[in-house]
C-alpha cells in the first residue's frame, strides 16, 4: 500500500491526521455531522450536538442531521 495515498482516497494519509482511512468524508476539517464518529479528526465525538450537556447528542431527523438543540427528553 502506497502510504501517500491511503485507502479511501481522500487525499489525507494516516500520517497527515487522517484518524479514519476507511472513509474518504472522514479527515482532519470534514464537516462534523451526528452520528457517533469523529468525522473531522478533532478527536471529539459530535461535538456542538450536546446542546444540554447530558452527553446525549440529539439530532433533528435522527443520525447524520442538523442537531435539534437538546438532549435526552427533548422533543
Amino acid at each position: 500500500m502506497d502510504e501517500d495515498v491511503g485507502e479511501d482516497a481522500d487525499g489525507v494519509t494516516t500520517c497527515e491526521g487522517d484518524c479514519d482511512d476507511r472513509f474518504s468524508a472522514v479527515k482532519p476539517g470534514a464537516a462534523e455531522v451526528c452520528d457517533g464518529s469523529d468525522n473531522d479528526c478533532n478527536g471529539l465525538v459530535d461535538e456542538g450536538y450536546d446542546q444540554d450537556g447530558d452527553r446525549a447528542m440529539t439530532c433533528v431527523g435522527g443520525a447524520g442531521r442538523e442537531p435539534r438543540g437538546g438532549g435526552r427528553g427533548a422533543g
